[in-house]
Formats: structure tokens, C-alpha cells, sequence
């Protein structure tokens, strides 16, 4: 991993104790990469997304990380206000600025979810709000609510919780899965084809830390949008589990033994 000069550092937005790794892991060079999308901040919930040249494309906000909360995923608007192909007049868009995501569950307390909060000249880059996440539970992209038991089937087991199996715009079924050392997307099929991957803040051994980034691969090149909002939903989660796991939670103890006797009676039990 290599270190970036500060005044790259500076135009990706990463803190000074971020740096940007340069080198991957062997199985993700061999992979055919179409994007790396490397955050600014630890937490996937409230962090801007960059490209490899510096470019926000994604911004990621939880203004208020408590019980109810509300998380939002917007797409960065170009200087000239407008995504492709005019998306942004499409109505489950909602403009908002930096200062107005900080300020949302205020503003749509105040005058309902379907407000279309005014685009105001404060708060610098201008967003495109296309999807949200309610209390942990419920997501909402382009203006459909998906309750989590109907976007997502649980299957399999794991010690950083089951795996979500879904659909994506593509019609192609797809599986989250939760590991420790992130999350994988992959298709549910006999490739089992990476789709993409995350990778965590990393430390070395002198406490210096590489920017946590998000691969995405060939064919999520279509579904962009869809495979981030569903990735910030499912590594809530997974850094939940792992919160307890480290506390030594009795409900996470619950499950790793469980996890370990369905996991042995499998191997002593094997199904046809």
C-alpha cells in the first residue's frame, strides 16, 4: 500500500490519517475492475464516495445516528446541475444540498416524506437524493418502499449473520454476504461471479490506516445505484454484529453456538 501526497489526499477529501491504497489484494487484481469507489470517513453511513481521480460521485448521510434514524444516498450533481439524460426531474429524485442533508429528518418531520426540499445556494455540492433507509429496516429507492423481508430472502448462516438473497433491476438474482472482513455481492448462479466487494478501513502495523473502498464489477455497471444503497444497508448491519461480537454480547454468543451446531450436524448429517 502507498502513501498519496497531501495535496492528492486533499482533492480526494480524505482525512490526513486516510491514505489511499495502491495495490490490492491478489484475487481483486485479477478481477475485471470497472470502478473503485473509496470513501472519506470510516463509516459507510455518513461518508462521500470518490472515484479513483477525485471525482464525488456518491454521498452517503445519517444526520442523526440514533433510535429512527434516517439514512440518505444521493448522487453528486456535475456543475451544471444535471445528471444523464435529465434524471434528475424524475420525481423520486429530491434535491438537497450538504447543509439540507445534515438538516433532513428536521425538514421532512416538519413537512412530510414526499417534501421536494428546495435546492438553496448554501451547503457547496449539490445532491440528488434517490434513495433512503428508515431505522435500519426499510429502503426506499427511486420513490418505492422495500420493506427488508420482502426486497431481501435470509439463507445460510454465518457469525456476522445470514446471507440476503435479492433481485436486482437486471431481473439476475444476487447474495450479500457478511464476512469480517467486509461484505461480497455475488451472483446467484453456477459462476457465483464477485459483482462487488467492500473492503474495511485497514490499519498496518504502525497505525497508519488505507481508505475503506467498494469494488464494483461488470455486470453491477447497470445497477449502480442499486448496489450501493443495498451494500450501506447490509454493512449496517454487519458492523452491528461485529459490535457485538466484540462486546461479547450473550444474544451474538447465542448465535455463533447455534451457527456451530448447524454447522456440525451439516458435515455429520450431509443432505442429498
Amino acid at each position: 500500500m502507498g502513501v498519496i501526497g497531501a495535496s492528492t489526499r486533499q482533492s480526494l477529501g480524505l482525512p490526513g490519517s486516510f491514505r489511499v491504497p495502491t495495490s490490492l489484494p491478489i484475487l481483486s487484481s485479477l478481477l475485471p475492475i470497472l470502478m473503485r469507489l473509496f470513501l472519506t470517513q470510516a463509516s459507510p453511513l455518513d461518508s462521500a464516495y470518490h472515484d479513483e481521480t477525485g471525482r464525488t460521485l456518491y454521498r452517503v448521510a445519517t444526520p442523526v445516528p440514533l433510535a429512527g434514524r434516517t439514512t440518505f444516498v444521493a448522487r453528486v450533481l456535475p456543475h451544471d446541475g444535471r445528471l444523464a439524460g435529465g434524471e434528475e426531474e424524475m420525481p423520486w429524485y429530491t434535491m438537497m444540498t450538504e447543509k439540507e442533508i445534515r438538516d433532513a429528518d428536521d425538514r421532512i418531520a416538519r413537512y412530510g416524506q414526499s417534501a421536494r426540499l428546495s435546492l438553496g445556494p448554501e451547503g457547496g455540492k449539490r445532491y440528488a437524493c434517490f434513495g433512503r433507509i428508515d431505522q435500519g429496516e426499510k429502503i426506499t429507492i427511486r420513490g418505492v418502499e422495500h420493506p427488508q423481508g420482502r426486497l431481501f430472502t435470509k439463507k445460510g448462516w454465518g457469525y456476522y449473520g445470514r446471507n440476503r438473497i435479492l433481485n436486482g433491476p437486471d431481473r439476475r438474482e444476487y447474495k450479500w454476504k457478511m464476512d469480517k472482513g467486509g461484505c461480497t455481492l455475488t451472483l446467484v448462479d453456477k459462476s457465483k461471479q464477485c459483482v462487488a466487494r467492500y473492503h474495511p478501513v485497514h490499519y498496518d502495523v504502525y497505525g497508519d490506516a488505507d481508505a475503506a473502498y467498494l469494488e464494483i464489477l461488470p455486470p453491477a455497471d447497470v445497477m449502480l445505484d442499486f448496489v450501493l444503497i443495498t451494500f450501506v444497508f447490509i454493512e449496517d448491519k454487519r458492523m452491528r454484529r461485529e459490535r457485538l461480537l466484540r462486546r461479547g454480547d450473550p444474544s451474538s454468543l447465542s448465535h455463533l453456538l447455534g451457527h456451530f451446531v448447524r454447522s456440525l450436524l451439516a458435515k455429520v448429517f450431509p443432505g442429498p
